[in-house]
Order: C-alpha cells, then structure tokens, then sequence
C-alpha cells in the first residue's frame, strides 16, 4: 500500500466517524430527543450517546457505500474520496 492508499483508507475511514459523530451531536439537541436523554441517569446517558454514535456512524457509512455503487461521482462528498484504496496480496510468513 502506497501512501497515496493510505491516505485514501484513512480519509473514507475517518470521514464516516466524522459525519457520524456530527449528525449524532445535531441530533442530541433535537428538543424530543434532548428531553428523553435528561431523564436519564448520567451513567446510563454516557452509554446511551455513545451507542447511538456507533449506530449512526454505521448507518451513515451503509448508506454512503449504496449511493457512491448507484453514483460513483458523489462518493468523494460522501467519503471524502471516490477513490478507493488498492491492497497488495498478504502472503503468509513461514
């Protein structure tokens, strides 16, 4: 893997979590949504917050992944990069 790769891997890995993270926070000082998570514990809404981060970053990359196959030229708004990263072969050490 070249650095121009590794670039490509870290800009469509860290462009998901960014946008995801995001969207997450936007969506915590929504009223409804904001109301519900202050009647909640603070233990419990440290760990409600953070695993709905997890399931909008995923779902934000699903949803990136299906719409850059159906139109390729969107991808690098998406991701950052509608180019995507080559890997060389591993092959097994003796």
């Amino acid at each position: 893997m070249n650095l121009s790769d590794r670039a490509t891997a870290l800009i469509r890995t860290w462009m998901p979590i960014w946008i995801g993270s995001l969207i997450t926070l936007a969506l915590g000082q929504v009223p409804a949504i904001g109301t519900v998570l202050d009647n909640i514990s603070t233990d419990w809404r440290q760990v409600a917050a953070g695993a709905a981060t997890a399931v909008v970053i995923s779902g934000w990359y699903a949803l990136t992944q299906q719409i850059q196959r159906r139109w390729p030229v969107i991808g690098k708004y998406l991701t950052g990069s509608s180019k995507l990263p080559t890997y060389a072969p591993v092959t097994p050490s003796a």
